[in-house]
């Protein structure tokens, strides 16, 4: 199931935004890495970035912050252009072979002017 964010860019002196995907987990996540489908839609377009990361090293020992059983993970996406008028942020998970996944608690949205 897609997750849909509406940006707020009010900073009207940003040219550009860093965005990052903030991921929350728990340690019953079954595997070590997380992909997932980033859509920027913004007037008439579709922008699409593939984004991919580690949870956890080739030990198992969860990467990130956190302590007991959850974990948080952020994942650069790379930069938007304040022009680009992006309207809406769509995440879709993108693991192979997995219709449902189990163990990530939250995903969120990070903007932040380039400075």
């Amino acid at each position: 199931m897609p997750v849909r964010f509406q940006p707020e860019l009010t900073d009207s002196t940003a040219q550009a935004y860093n965005l990052e995907i903030a991921l929350r987990h728990n340690n019953t996540y079954p595997y070590r890495n997380f992909s997932l489908v980033v859509d920027l839609i913004g007037n008439g377009s579709v922008k699409r970035r593939e984004v991919k990361t580690e949870l956890a090293d080739g030990y198992g020992n969860w990467k990130g912050t956190g302590f007991g059983a959850l974990y948080q993970i952020k994942v650069p996406v790379g930069t938007i252009q304040a022009c680009d008028s992006i309207k809406h942020i769509v995440l879709w998970q993108s693991m192979r072979d997995c219709d449902c996944i189990t163990g990530i608690e939250n995903v969120g949205v990070i903007i932040t002017p380039v400075k």
